[in-house]
């Protein structure tokens, strides 16, 4: 299919907005979920070849393997890209001349670093980053320590369709300073993950939440986990230009897990969240118990159920297991992946599995089998006293 492509005459790279302008002929539609992802020295990744589930993928793995880096930057590349979606301004597609500094730029944002040459793999000249999408689409790119710019080796083309560009979930809690951190944001600079911004931004809009799906099954979920979701916290109350509440009382008086389910809660009941967009969470399951842990598994399901990719990384060996209890309980499969990140003396290597039991190492695992081993030896020792 062949469209006009509207092209930005000047853009702003901070805000990501245009002024219109006819420009050339080109292909354009939404890029899809992410297929696959391949880094040559990016950070702590001497090498990273990986394909994604379009349905859910978990990363897991010890301190500083590089797990939020994956989220980072497979959210902020694909998100450079995509057209303007806040209320009231009209959509207009982002020229591909402008994807080398867009690009730059969210990365800049989103990681907080100075240059891009500090996502260069310590001892290495130049990064590569190639991502591909479920359309068939791939986005390459690559820099070195002194580039002010990314250079494009493959395009993906003109993007449109904002209502599917991805949306990131930090571990800042973004609705607890809500209402004042976008507008703040935009206002001054500030040494804060851009993500939080955009997530603050997006949360803004509305939309009819039984436009996620055209299923009326895929529907009934998502109100049977509003409705689960609403009866753990009480009622969630979110304004434009106020502080949300929940049950009757600010966020900002909320237990921490309580803000995390409060966040997914109103990404679905304002219709934010579209089949063919990617969700990223950073740890979903910090500050929750268990048994709140098992409403989030149910609740990330549900997503994952509407067609939503969703990719999250994890510490919590229960919480995986508990997407797995989840998955199985429904009618329909939901693809899964998970990847298992590990240090190693040539870089970080990755291990990959459709559950569990196909990924030969997990830290979270051997760690809890350790604690076991220790337990049931402390408690021979006890009885031999």
């Amino acid at each position: 299919m062949i469209f006009i492509s509207i092209v930005p005459a000047t853009s702003n790279i901070r805000t990501g907005r245009c002024n219109i302008m006819v420009g050339s002929t080109s292909s354009s539609s939404p890029l899809g979920v992410i297929s696959s992802l391949f880094l040559e020295n990016f950070t702590v990744f001497a090498r990273f070849d990986e394909k994604f589930s379009p349905g859910i993928n978990v990363i897991a793995g010890e301190n500083s393997t590089g797990k939020s880096h994956l989220i980072k930057l497979c959210y902020a590349a694909t998100k450079a890209i995509y057209p303007d979606s806040l209320p009231g301004v009209p959509e207009c597609s982002v020229s591909e001349h402008d994807f080398p500094d867009l690009i730059a730029d969210k990365l800049r944002s989103v990681f907080r670093c100075a240059t891009l040459g500090a996502l260069v793999r310590g001892g290495e000249t130049k990064a590569v980053v190639t991502i591909s999408y479920a359309t068939g689409r791939t986005l390459s790119f690559s820099f070195t320590h002194s580039s002010k710019k990314v250079r494009i080796n493959q395009s993906p083309g003109v993007v449109e369709g904002a209502q599917r560009s991805p949306i990131c979930i930090p571990i800042l809690d973004v609705f607890g300073m809500y209402p004042d951190l976008q507008p703040i944001y935009r206002a001054y600079p500030m040494s804060m993950d851009a993500s939080a911004a955009d997530l603050a931004e997006t949360s803004v809009q509305r939309a009819d939440p039984k436009q996620l799906a055209s299923d009326p099954f895929a529907a009934e979920g998502v109100d049977k986990v509003l409705a689960q979701l609403a009866q753990t916290m009480g009622a969630i109350n979110f304004k434009r230009g106020e502080i949300p509440q929940i049950g009757g009382r600010p966020i900002t008086l909320a237990a921490d897990g309580y803000r995390k389910l409060a966040t997914i809660w109103h990404l679905l009941s304002n219709g934010l969240l579209h089949p063919g967009c990617s969700l990223f969470w950073d740890e979903p399951d910090a500050h929750l118990n268990p048994k709140l842990q098992q409403l989030l598994a149910d609740a990330v399901t549900a997503v994952a159920g509407l067609g939503v990719q969703i990719v999250m990384a994890s510490h919590s060996l229960f919480f995986m297991r508990q997407l797995h209890l989840s998955t199985a309980r429904r009618d329909e499969i939901i693809d899964q992946r998970y990847l298992s990140l590990s240090p190693s003396e040539s870089g970080v290597i990755a291990q990959a599995g459709g559950n569990l039991d196909e990924i030969p190492t997990l830290a979270s695992l051997d760690a809890v089998l350790q604690q076991d081993e220790e337990m049931t030896k402390l408690f021979f020792e006890g009885m031999q006293k």
